[in-house]
């Protein structure tokens, strides 16, 4: 035996379509007060709860099986019977009575949204003549055609504009370094990580720590192991263009130098240590590759104003240095998260 809602009737209603809901005695974990009230919120003044079946033109009825809920929607005005089923397990108990009401609200809308439909003759005098009055039909035509535009709003139609990616504030580099510099010139390879920060527009500031190796033939002598280790500081003007940016800065790179003499046999090989200073010019790219990845290059010029040299005893003749001017090549990897 179904439980009928009752609905106070209102002034107006020849004018509009009449709903009669029914919940099942199995629907124990539904609210029906809450259900009716929720429903006649959504139908506001386009159709009003029927205090009984027979005084309605359109039947909700909702029946349960566990949490497995089933709307039944027999409309009288179009002659058209609809039903949804759905689960409630995941759904709070208290939302439970507004998905409901809302699952009505959405087959009556389905329901009504018929009346604008052209049908043919013949085939319409062989249907049962539909319930209630030409009013009553024509609001709830317009009652379907509203919530139609309410859920299909030109702003829900629209394909969503994806966010532009940007390039983030702070990149962490993996660098590869060539340097050529020395007395005599001479090449020297290593690696390291430099930071990248943009302080504000159009000014970045790269801090780095670097190693670099390489070794100095000395003749009959034997060789030298030239060995650096750097930090430095650059502050640079940065020029973007879309994802991918140049830089143009100066700076300075400090550090310490080891010439460590390998000598041939019956000749004596020191090891001399120092701290070195160079100041720099710089010019680097960083080119978007995907996602937050750039390939980074650069190229770097200066002079070292506090050299460090290795002597030949006893004449003071320079077997190798880290001194005069310097140009580095490097190519790494940037990763600047957005």
């Amino acid at each position: 035996m179904s439980a009928l809602l009752l609905a106070p009737a209102m002034a107006s209603a020849q004018d509009r379509p009449r709903v009669a809901i029914a919940i099942d005695p199995s629907c124990t974990e539904l609210d029906a007060e809450l259900t009716a009230h929720v429903l006649a919120i959504e139908l506001g003044d386009d159709a009003e709860l029927a205090p009984s079946d027979l005084e309605s033109t359109t039947r909700a009825r909702v029946s349960c099986e566990g949490t497995s809920v089933s709307v039944d929607v027999d409309d009288g005005l179009t002659r058209k019977r609809l039903q949804r089923t759905f689960d409630l397990a995941s759904a709070p108990a208290a939302v439970r009575a507004r998905l409901v009401a809302l699952a009505i609200a959405e087959l009556l809308g389905a329901a009504w949204v018929e009346l604008g439909m052209r049908h043919d003759a013949e085939l319409d005098g062989m249907r049962p003549s539909p319930e209630g009055s030409e009013e009553a039909r024509a609001a709830a035509l317009d009652a379907a055609r509203d919530r139609l535009v309410d859920e299909t709003s030109p702003g829900d139609l629209e394909t969503p504009t994806p966010e532009p990616i940007t390039a983030g504030p702070v990149g962490v580099q993996v660098l590869g370094a060539l340097r050529l510099s020395g007395e005599p010139l001479h090449a020297a390879g290593g690696g390291g990580l430099a930071v990248d920060i943009e302080l504000f527009a159009p000014l970045a500031l790269v801090l780095d720590a670097r190693a670099e190796h390489g070794r100095v033939e000395a003749g009959a002598l034997g060789s030298v192991a030239v060995t650096t280790a750097w930090v430095g500081a650059l502050l640079a003007l940065r020029l973007p263009f879309g994802l991918d940016h140049a830089d143009f800065g100066v700076g300075a790179r400090g550090g310490a130098a080891i010439l460590e003499g390998r000598a041939s046999s019956g000749a004596s090989a020191e090891t001399i240590a120092g701290g070195t200073l160079a100041v720099i010019s710089a010019a680097h790219l960083s080119l978007h590759v995907v996602g937050s990845a750039y390939l980074h290059v650069g190229v770097e010029l200066g002079w070292i104003a506090v050299p460090v040299r290795g002597t030949l005893a006893p004449t003071g003749e320079t077997l190798a240095g880290i001194a005069g001017a310097l140009g580095v090549l490097v190519l790494g990897v940037e990763i600047r998260p957005q």
